[in-house]
């Protein structure tokens, strides 16, 4: 049987990995932030730095559901590929509207086991509107935990991106999808290739 005071702590572990993780890069981007004007150092950061916190894999075959299973190997290593840089792509966007802020995580995860929790947020945007922000954790094998979905004001990026996705596979097919989704990458991120 497990007490109370064990139940606590192990639903108080997500909160202090994510807590930990978000101040330790907020730290790191403030010490560094005058070479972020130059968006290929800004992409490596979140290439080396940020992305080790998000469960990407998981997150790329979740927004094409069923249709992962559709999709021959090659396509699926594109999909990963280009999943990447759509998070890559947002990521960039959010900087502009960043400003150093970072969220008030709620202490009590909203739990579905022992390996899966969300981690309620919300953050001061501009100074004056509050905005819902929760995070999906996930305990990987290695029993580290990894960001595998974030909620903005109430609606999933998976889920959202899930229902994007298969109504494109559905009318246009899959390498449609891969097409149109690299393109709008390259269009948004330009050349940041480094």
């Amino acid at each position: 049987m497990v007490s109370n005071a064990q139940a606590v702590t192990s639903e108080s572990a997500p909160v202090r990995w994510l807590e930990e993780v978000m101040h330790s890069l907020h730290d790191e981007f403030q010490s560094k932030q005058a070479q972020f004007g130059d968006p290929v150092k800004l992409r490596k950061f979140f290439e080396e730095r940020v992305f080790k916190y998000w469960a990407l894999d998981k997150m790329a075959r979740a927004v094409v559901g069923s249709a992962w299973r559709d999709m021959t190997p090659s396509q699926q290593a594109h999909w990963q590929r280009i999943w990447q840089q759509t998070i890559l792509r947002y990521f960039m966007i959010a900087m502009k509207y960043y400003d150093g802020t970072l969220p008030t995580l709620e202490k009590s995860p909203e739990c579905v086991s022992a390996q899966r929790c969300w981690v309620r947020s919300h953050i001061e945007i501009s100074g004056h509107k509050t905005v819902d922000l929760d995070f999906f954790l996930v305990k990987r094998r290695d029993q580290q935990w990894k960001i595998a979905d974030i909620r903005v004001a109430g609606i999933s990026l998976v889920l959202h991106k899930r229902g994007e996705n298969l109504a494109v596979i559905r009318t246009k097919g899959i390498d449609s999808l891969l097409a149109i989704s690299e393109k709008k990458n390259q269009k948004a991120l330009g050349d940041v290739s480094g």
